[in-house]
């Protein structure tokens, strides 16, 4: 079964070294609770920028989207998800209940030979995993809400910084069925 992913790449953002720092001091600062990420502070609007470029990346991909702006959860955030030898706050989760389309870009992620090491693996609904991806840098992964996955953890000094994204929209009939409507017994083989 192929499952509802794409990658793809973004270009990287100008002025990288400045926006790493400012991802590292914003991360510093971050009271972090479980299963929570940080909304990145965006005053000059590079991160609106990167958010505009995965809203034009998935159109390319998966067709033109009938995107639902006046939705509470529709937004432009970019959230950050922050990772290093020292800091880990992974756990197997979904989308369901705050988008259609979930894209996560990753801004930096630390050279290391072990292929699971800053991974993104991907689950069935019994949470068994089903495939493991060895993210680069720049990447963009795009897939539907109801796929269950998750960061793996970053041996490395240096941060894995990946980004979140959101799109509320009609379903995409690229997606496949919407699974994410089905009782939960019925997901099992997702």
């Amino acid at each position: 079964m192929r499952l509802p992913i794409w990658i793809t790449s973004l270009p990287r953002m100008d002025n990288w070294d400045y926006h790493y720092n400012d991802l590292v001091a914003q991360h510093n600062q971050y009271d972090y609770k479980p299963g929570h990420s940080l909304k990145i502070d965006d005053p000059a609007m590079a991160w609106d920028n990167l958010y505009n470029k995965f809203l034009e990346r998935t159109q390319e991909i998966l067709g033109p989207l009938n995107i639902h702006w006046h939705h509470p959860t529709q937004n432009k955030f970019c959230w950050l998800y922050t990772a290093n030898k020292s800091h880990y706050k992974g756990g197997i989760h979904q989308h369901l209940t705050s988008s259609t389309i979930n894209g996560v870009y990753y801004f930096s992620v630390p050279h290391n030979k072990d292929y699971d090491d800053s991974a993104i693996s991907f689950y069935d609904n019994h949470q068994n995993e089903i495939w493991t991806y060895k993210p680069r840098e720049l990447d963009l992964i795009i897939m539907p809400n109801y796929l269950h996955h998750q960061p793996l953890p970053c041996n490395n000094d240096s941060y894995r910084f990946s980004i979140n994204m959101e799109i509320v929209c009609d379903w995409p009939e690229k997606f496949g069925p919407n699974l994410g409507q089905l009782n939960w017994p019925e997901l099992a083989d997702v």
